[in-house]
């Protein structure tokens, strides 16, 4: 890839076993070249439909403390804490608390 246009993906597969988390930015490598590529990626920690929706947890309060030991955990290890949160959760006035939470 060249220009750096696409330098930050966040989705892409680690390879890393399941349940293993990576907190930190990696260079991609082009395995196949067996080369470094000018790629970082900075792995997704959090999605918060994961919380509020597969976890039954709605906004609440419940929630808002998962997400902040999460975001704990992360800064603990030197991570860079990267969130993706959907623009329809920003409807709610809970969810808008949980959301300036994580920033504070």
């Amino acid at each position: 890839m060249g220009g750096g246009e696409f330098r930050y993906p966040s989705l892409l597969p680690t390879g890393l076993p399941f349940g293993v988390v990576r907190v930190t930015s990696t260079r991609l490598v082009d395995l196949e070249n067996r080369r470094a590529l000018r790629i970082i990626e900075k792995p997704l920690l959090l999605m918060e439909g994961t919380i509020t929706d597969e976890l039954h947890l709605a906004h609440s309060d419940a929630a808002l403390d998962m997400m902040m030991r999460l975001k704990e955990t992360c800064r603990r290890f030197n991570g860079t804490f990267t969130l993706l949160w959907h623009n329809s959760h920003f409807l709610r006035e809970l969810a808008r608390r949980i959301f300036t939470a994580l920033w504070d």
